[in-house]
């Protein structure tokens, strides 16, 4: 599995369009480089959003939050709500340009006002194989440099495929010429130049300006905007901190993760763990502004309710194995509540594929598995072609290089959090701009 979180700098080659954006690399690396200590030295980690900075309060929102404590209504175990189905939402493109020995293809784009999409696959045609197929990119709009805009490229969901998302930070045009060009792939400079012509998908946008604020102790988090769009709920919000820290606060030292939820108790689950601004303040000082994107339910509720919870340390990593004999399903326990569950084990040529989903909160934080080999004595693990991000109401797999042995092993983490009611709070969806 490659890289999924890039530095900035290695995302676009041009120091003028590097100016345009915000993403702040040196703490991004800083703040992953604490995720998650592996298994075993060959093990990569799929990471989820639990962050610890020395001497610091790392943030990472994958939600948002308003002013009023709101009570759970249920577990947010049951899958009660239904989620866009983002894919209905792409134009297929199928543009190819070979240069240097790459052949690139634009697979399709999608673009619904707030956010573009892009996908699109890399192979050699010299027969190497590629680590991984993001890039150095430049973007124009109807023939000018890209402004007002932000890139998070990704691996996609299947091998030698990525997903550049294009944040907009203004209001573009319902439809214009999109310069997607690519200047390098792995180490391999070259030149991949695509237009595509961008048509915004049916649908209109609601804008919510909340301007709640929470504090507890040194922190203070405000909600700035929360845009709905027809692919996805993104939320701007601001950390800062008052410079008093006290060592004795359950915040001190912790990160602190959120969940954020419907009327109902269902979880809005965060379109991806990868590919997020990662913000943190040192000391309780700084102010720091970032964005948040969630899968769109079908029906926007009147109201989001945040949960957060702090992360139950541990002395060691504590993995969870099941063998991959078992009797379908496989329960592979997380926590006291909550669960990856195997419904389903698929045998390729090759290749073992295994159908799971997630019972229980913070799915995209708990969404990782690997395989484990143990064979005369010796292991050897295995991780998915390409970790794929969680999807709620829709089947999710994880596909492994591997041919399937009896002494195979399906493995996980436990992965523990408590929580934090003293956040937890209300976000109005009312009176939209």
């Amino acid at each position: 599995m490659t890289n999924k979180l890039i530095e900035l700098k290695e995302i676009l080659i041009e120091e003028e369009v590097r100016k345009d954006l915000e993403f702040t690399s040196k703490d991004r690396e800083k703040v992953l480089n604490s995720i998650h200590q592996p298994i075993k030295q060959n093990r990569k980690i799929n990471a989820p959003v639990v962050i610890a900075s020395s001497l610091s309060v790392a943030l990472i929102f994958l939600l948002v939050m308003s002013s009023t404590p709101t009570e759970r209504k249920n577990t947010g175990h049951e899958e009660q709500i239904e989620f866009v189905d983002q894919t209905n939402l792409f134009t297929e493109l199928n543009q190819t340009v070979e240069n240097n020995g790459i052949k690139v293809t634009l697979q399709k784009v999608m673009y619904d006002g707030s956010r573009i999409l892009v996908e699109y696959g890399a192979e050699s045609t010299t027969g190497e194989e590629l680590e991984r197929v993001t890039g150095h990119y430049r973007l124009t709009v109807n023939g000018e440099k890209g402004k007002d805009l932000t890139l998070s490229p990704q691996e996609g969901d299947e091998k030698d495929t990525a997903i550049v998302a294009i944040e907009l930070y203004k209001e573009f045009p319902e439809q214009f010429d999109l310069g997607f060009n690519i200047n390098k792939i792995e180490e391999q400079q070259g030149t991949w130049n695509f237009s595509i012509p961008v048509q915004q998908v049916p649908g209109k946008i609601k804008r919510f300006e909340p301007k709640t604020v929470v504090k507890k102790d040194h922190l203070q988090l405000s909600i700035n905007e929360v845009i709905a769009s027809q692919s996805a709920i993104k939320i701007r919000y601001e950390e800062s901190g008052n410079g008093n820290i006290d060592r004795s606060s359950p915040l001190y030292n912790k990160s602190v993760i959120y969940e954020i939820l419907d009327p109902k108790g269902n979880e809005i689950v965060p379109i991806s763990s990868r590919g997020l601004r990662l913000d943190w303040i040192s000391y309780g000082n700084g102010k720091h502004s970032t964005t948040t994107w969630y899968h769109a339910p079908k029906e926007l509720p009147e109201y989001l309710v945040l949960k957060a919870y702090i992360p139950k340390q541990e002395s060691q990593s504590i993995s969870i194995k099941k063998s991959i004999n078992e009797s379908l399903p496989i329960v592979l326990n997380q926590d006291a509540t909550n669960k990856l569950v195997i419904s389903k084990i698929e045998k390729k040529e090759g290749q073992v594929w295994l159908h799971y989903s997630i019972d229980g909160n913070l799915k995209q934080a708990r969404n990782w598995l690997s395989l484990k080999l143990e064979k005369d004595g010796e292991e050897q693990y295995f991780q998915p072609i390409s970790y794929p991000d969680y999807k709620p109401n829709q089947e999710n797999i994880a596909k492994f290089d591997v041919n399937f042995s009896e002494n195979l092993y399906i493995v996980t983490e436990k992965i523990s959090f408590e929580e934090f009611e003293e956040l937890d709070m209300k976000i109005p969806l009312t009176d939209p701009q």
